[in-house]
C-alpha cells in the first residue's frame, strides 16, 4: 500500500475550553431503579436481578464519557488509490453552533476523537432525533466510495429469530455506542478525519457512518461471544438477546454475558436493557410465547404508508415490506413481463402438471406468483394449447342460432332419410332401419333392413317413391350408402336434388333425428327383454306417431296425407259416429276444401315456427365467434381402432378458416395439408388462439366441393365457393404477428429460405391479425415487392430474425430488489 506524506500544519483550530475539560474513569454508581425496568417481575424475582445487576456494576455505562475501549479487534481502513478525499465544512445554523461546540468536546473528553493533521476532510452536521436531541453525525460519503468492502457476513436475521423457539423468558442487551467502543488501527485513523468550524479532527475509535463499520462491530462481537451461540445467546452487531425456559437457567447465561463483556471492556447502556421478560421486540419482530409476530409499529408504518413519489420512497416501501414477508399470507414473487411465459409454461404444460384448466392454473399461479394482466395473459395462453383444445375445447351443449330454412309447399316435396342401427337382429333377421320423413306433413314411413348396403336404400326409395311420388329435394348426413355414385345415378334419372348435412353436424337433419328419437322410445315400451321382436312392433310406433296430433301443424301426419281421421281400434266402439257420403263427388269435394285449408294452415304454422326459432336469442361462448382466418379445431368424435375412449381426443386439426357461406357454414382447410378442405357447421369448430406457431399464407384457389345443405334462403349462395387458400407451414416458428405473403415462390422452395437486409420485403395481405399481444408487425415498415426479389439459397441456413424489426415486451417498472430474476411483492 502506498504511503501518503502528511506535511505538518503549524496552526491547529482549538475548540473553546477544551483544555477545560477533565475525564475521570472511575466508576459511577447507577441508581438501578430508575434506570431498569423491573416492574413486570415478582419480588423474588427482582431481588435476584437487583442482585445480579449490582455485582456487575462495572459492565453498565451512564454516559458517552465512560465508554469501554476494547482492543481485541483494530478496524482497518483500506482505500482503492491513496488520493485524499477533502471536503470543505458545512455551514452549521446559527442556533446549533453551541450544540455541535459542545458535542465536540464530549467527544475529545472521552478519548472518541483527537485532533489531526490529516490530508482527509469530511464534513460534520447535526441531525435532529426523535426525542428533539441532535446526532452529530459525519458525511463520509467519498471516503466510503472509494474504500475496499469487506464482505464479513452479518448474521442471518431469520435464523437469529428462530434461534429463540422453545424460550419462555428473554432478555435484551444494548451496547452504548457501540462502534464508539471499537479502537481504530493508529495508522488509519486519518482517514476518518472530519472538518469542522473549530478545526481538523480525525476519530479514535469506530465513527457512524464509516464503510465496513458494521462488518468490524460484528467480527469482534463474534470473537466476544464465541461459543455461547448454543446457549440461545445471539448478537446482531450491538443488540444482543438471552432466551431460556427457565429464570435459573436464565441468570446463569446472563452471568457468562457479563463475564466476557467486562473481560472485553464493553459497557451497555441500563435503560436500553430488559430483563426476564415474556415477550420482547428484537430485530423488529415480536417474539412472545414461542411465537414471532411483525412489529406492531413497522405494520403500522406499512398501512399508512402514502403511495410513494419517488424511487427512494419505493425502495423505503418495498424494503419495510421484505423485511415483513415472511409473516404476510399474501406475500408473492412480482412476475417480470420477461419471465411471463416461462412461468405460463411451468403451471400449464409441464409432465408434472398437465394442462390443468383456466380455473386451476389460476389459483395455481396466484399461490406464489403475480403480475398485472395475469388473468388476461394466462387465459389466451390456455386458449392457444392445442393439447388442451384438442382433448376438452368442445362444448356440448353450446349450440349456434338455429338458421331459418325454405319450408315445403307441399307434402312430400322435400323428404329426410336417415338410418337406424344397428340394433339387435330380430326374429327376421333384421339389424337396421331406414327412416323416411316429410318435411311438410311430417308423414314417416320406417323400413326394417338386414344391412344398409346400396341395393336396399335404393330399393327403399323407389318403394317410398311408387307409393307417394318423387321427392323433390332429398336431404340425408353424409353416410357413403347415400352419397354413392349408383344412387347419384338414381337421384339424376329420377330428378331429385340431393343435399347432404354437413360432417359430425346431426342437427342439420333434425327433422328425421327427432323422429329417430320418437320410435326408438316408442319401441322400448313394446319389445321384450331380449329385444329380438322389435321387428313386429315397428308398425304400431309408425302408427302411434302418424296420427298423433302434432304440436306445430297443429294436425296429425296422417291426416294431412290421407284427408281424413284415422280410425283407431278404441274409435270402432263408437262407429255411429263416423261421417258417410252418398256419393263420390261430395267426398272429393270435401275432400278438396278440407285438405286446402289444413295446407294454408300448416303453411302458416310451419313459418311461424321457423320464424321463432331463428329470433331466438343465443349467445356464444368466445371460443365459438369464428371468423375467416381463424385457426379452428374440428370436433370429430370418432375412435380410432385399437384406442381406448377415454382417452382419445375429441377434436381434430389444426385447420385454417377460409370462407364463410353462413353465419354458421364455414369452408376450412387443414394447415399441413391445404389440399384437404371441406365445409362444416359452427357447432363442430373450437376456435384456437395463436401462439406464435402456425404461419399463414394467402392464396385464391377454387373449391370442387360438392352441395352442401346451407340454412339460408338464398340457396344459390352455395354455388358462390370462392376459397383463400392458408398453405402449410413453412417455417418451425412464427417471429412476427401478421401474415407473409410468400405465395407460390414459398411452396416451392419449402424448406429454408434466406435473405438480407437490403432485398427482405413482404407484400402484407389485407388479412385479419393472427398474433399474440406479446409481439407486433408494422405493415407500413416495409414495401410491396414481387416474389422475385426474393433471393433464396437452397443450402443457405435459416435467419428469420435478420432485417425483422420486431418489437420487443418490456417488463414492468416495478423497481424492487431482484431475487432470482423476480422481486417481491406483498398483495394485501
Amino acid at each position: 500500500m502506498q504511503i501518503v506524506k502528511i506535511s505538518p500544519i503549524h496552526k491547529i483550530a482549538i475548540v473553546e475550553n477544551v483544555n477545560n475539560v477533565t475525564s475521570s474513569n472511575a466508576s459511577k454508581q447507577i441508581d438501578w431503579a430508575t434506570q431498569v425496568n423491573l416492574t413486570h417481575l415478582n419480588e423474588d424475582q427482582k431481588l435476584r436481578v437487583m442482585d445480579l445487576l449490582s455485582k456487575y456494576n462495572s459492565v453498565f455505562v451512564q454516559d458517552i464519557t465512560d465508554l469501554g475501549v476494547c482492543d481485541l479487534i483494530k478496524h482497518e481502513i483500506h482505500l482503492q488509490d491513496q488520493v485524499p478525499t477533502s471536503q470543505k465544512p458545512y455551514r452549521a445554523p446559527y442556533h446549533l453552533k453551541p450544540e455541535m461546540k459542545r458535542q465536540i468536546n464530549i467527544l475529545l473528553e472521552a478519548g472518541i476523537i483527537q485532533q489531526s493533521i490529516s490530508p482527509f476532510a469530511a464534513p460534520v452536521l447535526l441531525v435532529k432525533k426523535s426525542d428533539g436531541s441532535y446526532r452529530l453525525v459525519a458525511d463520509l460519503r467519498k471516503l466510503n466510495a472509494k474504500t475496499i468492502p469487506d464482505n464479513f457476513p452479518l448474521p442471518n436475521l431469520n435464523e437469529m429469530i428462530d434461534n429463540l423457539a422453545g424460550a419462555k423468558i428473554f432478555s435484551t442487551l444494548d451496547l452504548t455506542s457501540d462502534f464508539h467502543q471499537m479502537v481504530m488501527h493508529p495508522d488509519h485513523t486519518k482517514y476518518t478525519a472530519i472538518a469542522t468550524e473549530f478545526g481538523l479532527y480525525e476519530y479514535k475509535r469506530l465513527p457512524f457512518g464509516l464503510k465496513n463499520a458494521s462488518a468490524s462491530f460484528q467480527r469482534l462481537m463474534n470473537l466476544v461471544l464465541a461459543g455461547l451461540n448454543e446457549f440461545q445467546i445471539s448478537c446482531y452487531i450491538d443488540d444482543l438477546v438471552i432466551a431460556s425456559t427457565d429464570v435459573d437457567g436464565h441468570i446463569d447465561k446472563l452471568k457468562m454475558v457479563f463475564d466476557r463483556l467486562i473481560k472485553a471492556n464493553l459497557k451497555v447502556k441500563p435503560s436500553m436493557c430488559s430483563f426476564l421478560k415474556q415477550d420482547i421486540t428484537y430485530l423488529d419482530h415480536t417474539v412472545k410465547e414461542g411465537q414471532v409476530f411483525p412489529d406492531k409499529k413497522n405494520l403500522d408504518a406499512i398501512r399508512k404508508a402514502l403511495p410513494p413519489k419517488s424511487r427512494k420512497q419505493d425502495n423505503l416501501l418495498l424494503c419495510y415490506q421484505n423485511s415483513n414477508d415472511r409473516h404476510s399470507e399474501n406475500a408473492k414473487l412480482v412476475v417480470p413481463q420477461s419471465l411471463v411465459h416461462k412461468i405460463l409454461n411451468l403451471t400449464h404444460d409441464s409432465d408434472i402438471v398437465p394442462h390443468p384448466d383456466l380455473t386451476r392454473n389460476l389459483k395455481r399461479i396466484k399461490q406464489n406468483y403475480f403480475w398485472h394482466g395475469l388473468y388476461n395473459q394466462d387465459k389466451p395462453y390456455i386458449g392457444s394449447c392445442h393439447s388442451c383444445v384438442r382433448r376438452r375445447g368442445f362444448c356440448k351443449n353450446v349450440n349456434a342460432p338455429v338458421q331459418k330454412i325454405p319450408t315445403a309447399d307441399y307434402p312430400f316435396q322435400k323428404v329426410a332419410f336417415d338410418t337406424i342401427g344397428p340394433l339387435v337382429t330380430s326374429k327376421h333377421g333384421n339389424k337396421y332401419i331406414i327412416v323416411i320423413s316429410d318435411y311438410f306433413t311430417r308423414y314417416a314411413e320406417a323400413y326394417p333392413l338386414p344391412n344398409i348396403q346400396i341395393s336396399n336404400v335404393a330399393r327403399v326409395l323407389i318403394d317410398f317413391i311408387s307409393r307417394h311420388c318423387v321427392m323433390q329435394t332429398l336431404y340425408s348426413d353424409r353416410g357413403s350408402n347415400f352419397l354413392s355414385k349408383a344412387m347419384q345415378e338414381v337421384y339424376d334419372k329420377l330428378g331429385i336434388t340431393k343435399q347432404q348435412t354437413l360432417a359430425f353436424n346431426p342437427r342439420g337433419n333434425g327433422l328425421v333425428e327427432r323422429l329417430n328419437k320418437t320410435l326408438i322410445d316408442s319401441l322400448s315400451h313394446l319389445v321384450s327383454v331380449k329385444q329380438e321382436d322389435w321387428c313386429e312392433y315397428l308398425p304400431f310406433a309408425l302408427m302411434a306417431f302418424r296420427n298423433a296430433f302434432h304440436t306445430i301443424l297443429k294436425e296429425c301426419p296422417s291426416y294431412l296425407v290421407f284427408g281424413r281421421d284415422p280410425v283407431m281400434p278404441y274409435h270402432l266402439v263408437y262407429s255411429d259416429k263416423f261421417r258417410s257420403y252418398s256419393d263420390e263427388p261430395s267426398y272429393a269435394q270435401e275432400l278438396v276444401s278440407k285438405l286446402q285449408y289444413s295446407f294454408d294452415l300448416v303453411k302458416e304454422n310451419l313459418e311461424k315456427a321457423a320464424e321463432k326459432n331463428s329470433k331466438r336469442n343465443v349467445s356464444l361462448p368466445v371460443n365459438k365467434k369464428i371468423e375467416i382466418g381463424y385457426l379452428v379445431y374440428l370436433h370429430t368424435p370418432k375412435i380410432k381402432i385399437h384406442t381406448s375412449k377415454n382417452l382419445a381426443t375429441v377434436n381434430h386439426g389444426p385447420f385454417r378458416v377460409i370462407n364463410k357461406l353462413s353465419p354458421v357454414i364455414f369452408g376450412i382447410q387443414r394447415v399441413n395439408q391445404p389440399a384437404k378442405r371441406q365445409k362444416v357447421h359452427l357447432n363442430t369448430l373450437v376456435k384456437v388462439l395463436e401462439r406464435e406457431i402456425f404461419p399463414s399464407i394467402e392464396d385464391n384457389v377454387e373449391s370442387n366441393e360438392p352441395n352442401v345443405i346451407v340454412n339460408q334462403n338464398d340457396q344459390n349462395s352455395r354455388e358462390k365457393d370462392v376459397m383463400e387458400e392458408y398453405p402449410p407451414l413453412c417455417f418451425p416458428y412464427r417471429k412476427i404477428s401478421s401474415i407473409l405473403n410468400f405465395n407460390n415462390y414459398a411452396l416451392n422452395n419449402y424448406p429454408v429460405i434466406q435473405t438480407n437486409n437490403a432485398s427482405f420485403s413482404h407484400s402484407l395481405p389485407a388479412t385479419p391479425n393472427f398474433g399474440s399481444p406479446s409481439s407486433s408487425f408494422s405493415g407500413d415498415q416495409y414495401q410491396s415487392t414481387p416474389n422475385s426479389m426474393l433471393n433464396a439459397s437452397a443450402n443457405a441456413s435459416p435467419n428469420l430474425n435478420q432485417g425483422l424489426n420486431v418489437q420487443n415486451t418490456h417488463p414492468y417498472n416495478l423497481r424492487p430488489r431482484n431475487i432470482f430474476g423476480m422481486v417481491k411483492y406483498n398483495n394485501h
